[in-house]
């Protein structure tokens, strides 16, 4: 197969992991990107909780990589990560989780 591939990841390098129809998207601190074939669900559950939250229906951040937090529009926030050039936006619904885990 041309341009598949399987490379495992330590958990610590994944930044950002985001909805694509059936799949989701990683960014990775590396600046890589891959997709897989996981449910926002299944990440929400398989990843350490302490270092993994989810800011959106669609999005799931590593703490660790985050910059800052500002308000945005309609109660909404943005979110910057490091290595990533445009802010990600956290909904009203999970900004409270977001607030009790950085607290």
């Amino acid at each position: 197969m041309v341009g598949r591939f399987f490379k495992f990841l330590p958990v610590r390098a994944i930044m950002v992991i985001q909805a694509a129809g059936d799949y989701t998207e990683m960014l990775t601190a590396d600046g890589g990107k891959g997709l897989t074939l996981k449910s926002m669900k299944e990440w929400e559950t398989r990843l350490p909780q302490q270092h993994f939250v989810r800011i959106h229906r669609s999005t799931i951040v590593n703490m660790d990589f985050i910059e800052r937090v500002e308000p945005w529009f309609n109660y909404s926030f943005r979110i910057y990560i490091k290595g990533v050039k445009e802010p990600l936006v956290i909904s009203r619904r999970y900004a409270t989780r977001l607030k009790d885990k950085l607290g």
